[in-house]
């Protein structure tokens, strides 16, 4: 999947930052006794760049001493730049965009004024969710302004297909566009009502429509709009909504694996984000006053569809700032940590994770400007002393710290098993993931019980594990349960009979390889009225056994039930096996390959006629296959009778196999 290059201001704005320390004297050296009290430092403002600052914050918080409290809100640019310049809401704001003329003049009106910190230069596209029509499709300026504004309602428009001949079956999509905005501040509606703006503004303010962080979607009938609050639930808006249009940060619509719909830029070139350039050096120079990061000048900075030397330029650009005051000795001890998250925000350790999130590092000639432009700026000495002994803790991390950070995530959990479980425990991680304040990378390899032993075991054997648990579906002398569930027996046979049924001492004689032809008189004596019906359909039918060639839990629980149920019929030697060595008239290969996993089973019974196997459940019920009936014997607790009855997996009282 493309990739999105974006641009670090990060040695850009590292020096600059000397200007925050001017009157931060009087720290008190006691701070970094560990009995103070807790720090904390809170901030506000655009969604884009919010999964960096939560792993950055939550990286220090683990590793800074004294103890600190961090966070950070996603509440989008405008709102941040609102919070920030009320002064007492939030240490700093974060934007893509300058914050606004009044903002800045409310901070020049409280005698304590403000400079924007650019760190990051990125881009927004524009993605779409039509099934059945991948990369490739384009949509010029002009018949975006009018998606966006309403007028077009329909994939199949005539001024969509026209664009789109090498996508033949636009045409046949009768589909309305579901139009996916994001709330009141967006950075990113920002950039796009600018770029509609500039690309073709008959289409666009010339029919009334606004520009900025905030504007009125009304013109779109609200049956096929949905407003979002930030990126995060944009881009989950449009994955889970077909024939939907959206605009989001390429970089997590390009992680998501959201097609990206092809725009035109300033230069007349049709591309996606990751065909462009997003940053050079001379977009920066002529786009952002770097010299002066104090100025007024930055709020009319606006690099949408800015010139550039660069034909691949993408039009769709923004700058990320922090918005931060001058003088943070308001903050008292706050302060020093605003500068502390500021100078690693910019730092080579979190530049050298910026490719995780598609960013890369600004070229270093960038950065000299701004230094040059900041040297009338002095560091207060007991501050710095302070901060350099709070950097050198956070820069003597641990071996084990360095290692998970190159491998993604600071937060990892892996594990491997069985294949029971596999599905729940994949969908309880991105439940995990979605729902995680910051970054989490989870992992669940399904190699089945028996791997997961001899993987446990490699611990004991002096072999380093890199999964954090195990999952097995027998009981162990250690282990924590934490789900039942049931095996079942799957057939590809044509019956006369609602359902085939079968017990478990006909199980026992199909897996020993004595029952080889679906008209045995064995299989119809149970199955009754409806015998001369299966004898009409194939009287010769032979029965294809297919069993699991490698130790699984799936033959863990039918060899349980049949030594627990009929083993005068099973005949092992001993208890419930994991591996059997089956009759020769039992199957355990599939087109030449060892069946070793329930999907492998799954795939031979499919493909098999009047053949029989057992599944999980959890994968048997939904892949079409018939299930066999159960004749079972239950046994009344209060009359201690017994009864004989007929069931599913479906049907099963697993719960009471708990208590027994």
């Amino acid at each position: 999947m493309p990739t999105l290059r974006r641009a670090v201001v990060g040695r850009a704005a590292l020096a600059a930052l000397a200007a925050l320390l001017m009157s931060m004297a009087g720290l008190a050296q006691s701070q970094i006794n560990p009995s103070m009290p807790l720090y904390q430092l809170h901030g506000s403002g655009t969604s884009n760049p919010a999964l960096l600052i939560w792993r950055v914050m939550d990286t220090m918080m683990a590793r800074t001493k004294p103890k600190i409290a961090m966070s950070y809100r996603s509440i989008g640019s405008g709102a941040g730049g609102d919070e920030f310049a009320a002064l007492n809401s939030s240490a700093f704001g974060c934007g893509d965009v300058p914050i606004s003329p009044t903002n800045f003049n409310r901070t020049l009106q409280q005698n304590n004024p403000m400079m924007h910190v650019p760190f990051l230069v990125g881009s927004v596209s524009i993605f779409h969710n039509i099934p059945g029509i991948g990369e490739g499709l384009y949509l010029p300026p002009c018949t975006l302004a009018k998606i966006f504004r309403g007028e077009i309602s329909q994939w199949n428009h005539p001024e969509i297909v026209t664009n789109n001949t090498h996508l033949p079956d636009l045409a046949n999509i009768t589909a309305s566009i579901g139009i996916v905005h994001r709330n009141n501040g967006s950075s990113s509606t920002y950039a796009l009502t600018h770029y509609l703006n500039k690309s073709c503004p008959g289409e666009w303010s010339g029919k009334g429509q606004g520009v900025g962080v905030t504007i009125s979607w009304t013109s779109i009938p609200a049956a096929r709009r949905t407003m979002v609050t930030n990126s995060q639930t944009m881009v989950e808006q449009i994955a889970t909504n077909p024939y939907s249009l959206g605009y989001v940060e390429s970089g997590q619509g390009l992680l998501a694996g959201l097609e990206e719909v092809q725009i035109l830029n300033a230069n007349n070139l049709t591309l996606t984000s990751s065909d462009a350039a997003i940053a050079p050096e001379s977009f920066i120079a002529s786009q952002f006053p770097l010299g002066n990061l104090t100025t007024a000048n930055w709020t009319a900075v606006n690099p949408v569809y800015g010139p550039s030397d660069a034909k691949n330029q993408w039009p769709l650009t923004l700058g990320t700032y922090f918005y931060v005051r001058t003088n943070l000795a308001y903050l008292n001890e706050t302060g020093g940590l605003l500068k502390l998250f500021l100078s690693y925000m910019l730092s080579d350790d979190v530049a050298a994770i910026m490719p995780e999130y598609s960013f890369t590092a600004l070229p270093k000639k960038n950065g000299t400007e701004t230094v040059d432009g900041q040297r009338d700026f002095v560091f207060s000495s007991k501050r710095d002393s302070y901060l350099m002994n709070t950097m050198s803790t956070l820069a003597a991390d641990d071996k084990e710290t360095k290692n998970t950070l190159k491998l993604g995530d600071a937060y990892q959990v892996h594990g491997s098993g069985s294949f029971v479980s596999a599905l729940m425990i994949r969908h309880s991680m991105r439940v995990l993931q979605g729902r995680a304040r910051v970054p989490v990378s989870m992992t669940y390899r399904a190699v089945g019980s028996v791997e997961a032993q001899l993987e446990l075991g490699d611990v004991q054997n002096m072999y380093s594990s890199y999964n954090h648990f195990k999952v097995w579906v027998w009981g162990l002398r250690e282990g924590l349960p934490f789900a039942i569930s049931a095996l079942g027996i799957y057939h590809t046979k044509s019956f006369g009979w609602t359902a085939l049924t079968l017990n478990c001492k006909l199980l026992a004689q199909l897996y020993r390889g004595e029952i080889k032809a679906w008209k045995d008189p064995r299989i119809f004596s149970l199955n009754g009225a409806a015998a001369s019906s299966i004898a009409e359909q194939e009287t010769k039918a032979s029965v294809t056994v297919f069993a699991m060639a490698a130790p699984s839990g799936a033959t863990y629980a039918l060899t349980g039930f049949l030594t627990k149920s009929c083993n005068d019929d099973w005949r092992a030697p001993t208890g419930p096996l994991t591996s059997v060595e089956w009759a020769a008239g039992v199957n355990t290969t599939y087109q030449g390959r060892p069946i070793t996993t329930p999907e492998e089973m799954l795939a031979a019974l499919a493909a098999t006629p009047n053949a029989i196997g057992y599944l999980p459940v959890t994968l048997g019920a939904s892949s079409g296959l018939a299930e066999a009936q159960m004749e079972v014997t239950t046994t009344t607790t209060t009359t201690n009778k017994s009864n004989r009855m007929r069931i599913v997996s479906k049907q099963a009282d697993l719960a009471r196999a708990v208590t027994q």
